[in-house]
Parts: C-alpha cells; sequence; structure tokens
C-alpha cells in the first residue's frame, strides 16, 4: 500500500507514473487528494509531448523513489475519462471508480494506507 509519506516525494518533478509491468505510462503531473485530504488519485502526462492526460487510482499503488507504479496495465489508465489536471469534481471521480471497477465499496474508504 501506498503511504501519505510515499505520496509527499511524487510532487517533486520528475517522478514517472509506470503500469503494473514497470512500463512508463507518463510523468507525474498532479496528486489527486479526496475529501479527507488523503492522496487518492494521480495525473499522468501521456503522449511524446506530454500532452495527454490520464489519472489513475492510487489504491494498491507502490511508490520506488520519484516513480509510482500502479496496480493497472498502461492501456487501461491510457484508456480512462477525465485526464484532467485540475481539481476531480463528484461526478469525475464516480466515473473513474466505475471506469477502475472500484465498485461503490470502495467510494468512502481511503485509496491507500496511512
Amino acid at each position: 500500500m501506498t503511504s501519505t509519506h510515499d505520496i509527499e516525494g511524487l510532487r517533486a518533478p520528475g517522478g514517472h507514473v509506470v503500469d503494473q509491468d514497470g512500463k512508463k505510462v507518463g510523468t507525474v503531473g498532479r496528486v489527486h487528494l479526496d475529501d479527507e485530504g488523503r492522496p487518492a488519485w494521480v495525473t499522468a502526462h501521456t503522449g511524446p509531448l506530454g500532452g495527454g492526460r490520464a489519472v489513475a487510482p492510487l489504491v494498491d499503488a507502490t511508490v520506488d523513489g520519484d516513480d509510482v507504479r500502479l496496480a493497472y496495465g498502461r492501456a487501461r489508465v491510457e484508456g480512462a475519462p477525465h485526464g484532467v489536471d485540475g481539481d476531480l469534481d463528484e461526478h469525475q471521480r464516480a466515473d473513474l471508480f466505475r471506469y477502475y471497477g472500484l465498485g461503490s465499496a470502495r467510494v468512502g474508504q481511503p485509496l491507500f494506507d496511512r
């Protein structure tokens, strides 16, 4: 599980988002917080110039230095809805929960372990 301490390192420039197999998805753009201020989602800047955006949950993610390894494959992450750098609203979060199959049972639970 990813801890709050691990996430702090991701806020520095230069970190990468990698998929479950270690393939680069993109660079860390933004760490999105849940309603209680806990890290829950990460935006990856994707594509050759970093112009694309993909949002992925930090559930079951691990951090290694400046990089975060997601529990999902690259194609899944790049196909996610709402590739934004701004705040995720309630509807966007609900779409992302559905897309990643996190289910409504997980909505009220933190996506990482303190």
